[in-house]
Order: C-alpha cells, then structure tokens, then sequence
C-alpha cells in the first residue's frame, strides 16, 4: 500500500520488495563484482523459486502470461516486483540495466546497491529512492549498517491484525513454517533474533542451511495455528526494539497502519515531509510514469480512503460491532513504548 502511494510522487523512486525478490546473499562476502551482482538480480535462486510457486500482489511481471519474455521458472528477481512497480517499459530497463551492473568495479556490496539505486533515480527522474521489503525487519539492522545515513519508515499495524494476515499470505506461511522445522531440530530462530549482532551474522547462512536440510514441500504448513504467527509477530515486534534503539528520532518515522486508513491525507503528507527531498508536494497533473493525469497525492488518499472504508466495514460487519468502533491497543506493547509493527522502508536521497 505504501510503496503504490510513494511511486505516484514525481521525486520518489520506490523500489517494492527489492530485497525480498534479490535477497542478502550479495553480503556474505565483503567484496563482489559487477558480473556476481548481475547474477544476483538476474538469476533465480532457491529463495526466488520458493517465492514464485504461489501468485500474490507483490509479484507484479505476467509470469503466467504466454507472451510475456520470461516464465515463472527464469523471470529475473528484480524483475519479479522492482521494476515492473517503477515502469510499464520493466523488460527494456532491464536490458539497460546490465551494461550498467557489470561494468562496477569489485567493491561492497552496499557500494553495488547505492550506485544501483542511484542510476535507476537519474533515469527514471526522481531524486529520492525508497526500498520496502515485507518483514524486513528480520535482515533491519544489516541494512542499517549498509545505509547508515538512511532515514527510517517504520509501518506498524494492531499485533491481531498482523498474525491474521500473515497466515493468510503464501511467503509468511512459508517462513513461519520453516522456522518451526528448524525448531524441530534445535535451531530457536526467534531466540537466536534476540541477540543482535549474533543474529544478523548467521541470518545471512540460514537460508543457505534451509535450502540444505529442508525440502519445502514438506514443510509442517498443516500444522500451523494462529498462535505461531502471533509468536512470529512478538519476536519480530521485541527485534524492532534492538533494530529502532539507536536510530535518533529525527531519522525514524513511525507510521500507524490504520492512521493510513483513516486519514490518509495526513499519514502521506507525513510520509513525504519526513525527506525534506521529496518535500513540498507537487501538484502538477503528472502521474507516476510520466503521463498526464490527476494531480500527485490526492489519487492515493482518495484509492486508500475507499480501501479504508470497504475494510473497515468488512470487519465490523464480521465482529458484530458497529461502525466505528476501535479495537482496544495491546496495553502490554503501549507500556513498554514498543510499536506494534512487522516492516521497516528505508529511504535515501541521491
């Protein structure tokens, strides 16, 4: 929802799911080309291929479309979300892209990443990139060392809300799953998120010992219970504490999920005024790829208000309440000033 809202603003370069698609592997070495970044956004890897047997919003390229360029078992990982939520001409910046990639020297990952992000603001115009990833909380503060300058966007949401959703959505039933199989075998990951530094190190081989030990279509996804991703959400929410705990305030906004809902005016003007970059707002009747159309932030509010209204009634009308009416907060988080969230967006000016 945010990242369609940040991609109508003619100054942001919102790259969704860049993460999730690509993944981290690129940092388990201090040092990479230019040719072993291009595979790492060019070719699927285990991750990419577990992400793609099921069809959800993130994924945004055709793979199901008999003449779309590449199928569900080649689509590239940047290509599965990123540059298809940036521009209808996805294919063609894809190609353009690789000259690009490949001719960087051997240098950081992160050095890869910036030089990435920034040649994408200058060609596509924008001035400002914004990187959102679902559950990026797990891999927050590795990003926050790479980006250390990074201003932080922290979406939350009611805890209830969250772990419904969630064991609704293909991608979190798969790693809820996972990291029960791993319990089964003496591997505590939401123990292990609780020790920082510790955690980040071997997070980045997990996926590696997965993909090893594990078959994926035998994971325990019967087993689930609503419980387990309520317990996925509260170590995610006591790993925000580490994550958030030494970002300054002027560096972390906090944005409530359902502040967006029902007033999305104020939350995307928030949004916007957090990077002095992107701010004021303009007016100017340019939609996000360049054609004429309404003027910049009033389509979003208006699409997300709608959105609110419609949900908000749904739910209501599910629980026998009338409209309205707020469920009470999770009195535990709010006395320990803990937001109550799952995501993190990581923005940056060029």
């Amino acid at each position: 929802m945010v990242s369609d809202i940040l991609n109508r603003h003619p100054r942001v370069l919102s790259l969704s799911e860049f993460f999730s698609f690509v993944g981290l592997g690129a940092f388990r070495r201090r040092y990479r080309t230019g040719d072993r970044m291009w595979a790492f956004y060019s070719r699927q890897q285990p991750r990419t291929r577990l992400m793609l047997r099921e069809r959800y919003e993130e994924l945004r390229y055709p793979v199901d479309d008999p003449r779309a360029r590449f199928t569900r078992h080649d689509v590239p990982p940047i290509l599965c979300g990123t540059l298809p939520h940036l521009t209808d001409a996805y294919e063609a910046l894809f190609d353009e892209l690789e000259p690009v990639v490949r001719g960087q020297p051997r240098q950081p990952p992160e050095a890869h990443f910036r030089h990435l992000f920034a040649w994408l603001c200058r060609r596509l115009g924008r001035t400002v990139w914004v990187e959102r990833s679902g559950g990026s909380l797990l891999f927050g503060a590795k990003l926050l060392r790479a980006f250390p300058e990074a201003r932080v966007i922290h979406l939350y949401r009611d805890g209830r809300e969250t772990a419904i959703s969630m064991s609704r959505h293909y991608l979190f039933r798969m790693i809820v799953a996972t990291m029960r199989a791993l319990r089964s075998r003496g591997i505590d990951v939401l123990a292990s998120m609780s020790r920082g530094k510790h955690w980040d190190r071997i997070s980045l081989w997990l996926e590696v010992l997965v993909n090893a030990c594990f078959d994926p279509a035998k994971l325990p996804y019967a087993q689930l219970t609503l419980a387990d991703f309520g317990t996925f959400w509260s170590g995610m929410i006591e790993r925000s504490a580490q994550v958030f705990g030494h970002v300054p305030p002027d560096r972390l906004l906090n944005v409530g999920f359902e502040d967006v809902q029902t007033a999305p005016t104020a939350q995307i003007q928030r949004l916007i005024r957090f990077n002095p970059t992107a701010h004021p707002f303009h007016r100017p009747r340019v939609g996000r790829r360049g054609v004429a159309g309404r003027s910049v932030h009033d389509p979003a509010a208006h699409a997300v208000e709608v959105r609110a209204t419609r949900s908000r009634r749904a739910r209501c009308a599910h629980r026998g309440v009338p409209p309205g009416t707020r469920t009470p907060r999770l009195s535990a988080l709010r006395r320990r000033s803990i937001s109550a969230g799952t995501g993190t967006k990581t923005a940056r000016s060029t």
